[in-house]
């Protein structure tokens, strides 16, 4: 369960940013996710808009292992900074059940203990670019080795090596993106994230952000669902 956890730091995940290991429903959901996903790529407003190009030249970087081409897509300070900082938001609750179960890890201990102190602690501030970086790093990792394309992982370093053991590191897909929100500067786009190292398939809402006539994927906006979901995983144990 620890590391179900972990990887939503990466969630970046998705792109990997997401590359969460945690399954959201049975095959039949996910089939009825697929099927509904398909109908709406027809849309013919959503393949016009310059966020639909973003999100599939995303997935273009990811399969070509081209790191210089995800960075130009995707916000990855923006978006590992607003996981992390929800995950810190609800770790107290979460530490407390893992505690309970005796599967609480040393790093979640010192992190917990640091929330505690509050947002503006030296505490706080230190764990959060901590696991923020760590996250960054495993996101990148993913992508330039070519891991998320389904090829082998090459970690660049000890820390996200031991951080992220045993999490799925098989190839990502952003499939099926669709225009929920257009505007000039923001637009949000409905997609399915697939880890085809697990088989899980997963909604994702993406925000992104227009500066300058540059294009970025920047928040997650349904990544409080995705930790509820976690949270209902955990009780269950």
């Amino acid at each position: 369960m620890q590391k179900k956890y972990l990887l939503i730091l990466s969630l970046i995940l998705s792109f990997n940013i997401v590359c969460v290991q945690a399954s959201i429903g049975l095959a039949k959901t996910n089939a009825i996710l697929l099927a509904q996903a398909e109908d709406g790529e027809k849309t013919e407003n959503s393949a016009k808009h310059p966020a639909i190009a973003i999100i599939k030249e995303t997935q273009k970087a990811i399969d070509t292992a081209n790191l210089e081409m995800f960075l130009g897509r995707v916000d990855v300070e923006a978006l590992t900074n607003q996981v992390v900082g929800v995950f810190l938001n609800r770790l107290p609750s979460i530490a407390d059940k893992m505690a309970e179960k005796g599967v609480l890890p040393p790093m979640l201990v010192l992190a917990s203990s640091a929330v505690n102190k509050g947002p503006n602690s030296m505490e706080y501030q230190t764990s959060k670019a901590f696991l923020a970086a760590a996250a960054r790093q495993f996101l990148q990792d993913g992508v330039s080795s070519g891991a998320f394309a389904g090829k082998k992982y090459n970690p660049s370093g000890i820390l996200t090596d031991e951080l992220f053991t045993g999490i799925s590191k098989g190839r990502k897909e952003l499939v099926y993106p669709q225009i929920e929100h257009a505007g000039k500067n923001t637009a949000t786009v409905n997609a399915l994230f697939k880890d085809h190292g697990t088989g899980d398939v997963f909604p994702l809402v993406l925000r992104l952000q227009n500066n300058k006539g540059i294009w970025k994927i920047q928040q997650i906006e349904n990544i409080d669902s995705i930790f509820n979901t976690l949270e209902k995983q955990l009780d269950a144990q």
